[in-house]
């Protein structure tokens, strides 16, 4: 709140601020989801991985030939849009925040 009173002493457009607050408050919580939806992902890929492996090495105990590992890419959509949805709001965030320390820069009394 420092910098209110310091760039917009007569405090204009205050709920574009809040708006602001509120967008890097959804930036914030975006990336913790998509923190938490990648370690859930790569828990299960890496359950995945373990279970091939003991299949591999009970191939091999047995004697078995011919055991191919599949190779695939692992690709988190819903990774991928909670970060991209962290990014707009953070950049809505920005625009909304000098939006306002503009606005109260130009319209506002002359310091």
């Amino acid at each position: 709140m420092t910098f209110v009173n310091t760039l917009a002493p007569s405090k204009l457009a205050l709920p574009v601020l809040f708006l602001a607050w509120m967008a890097f408050v959804g930036s914030i919580i975006f990336v913790l989801f998509a923190m938490r939806s990648l370690q859930s992902g790569l828990s299960k890929t890496f359950d995945e991985i373990m279970d091939r492996l003991s299949e591999v090495e009970h191939a091999e105990r047995s004697g078995e030939s011919g055991i191919s590992i599949p190779k695939k890419k692992i690709h988190y959509a819903k990774v991928e849009i909670l970060n991209q949805l962290a990014i707009g709001a953070f950049i809505v965030g920005v625009l909304l925040l000098g939006f306002f320390v503009g606005y109260n820069l130009w319209v506002g009394p002359a310091c």
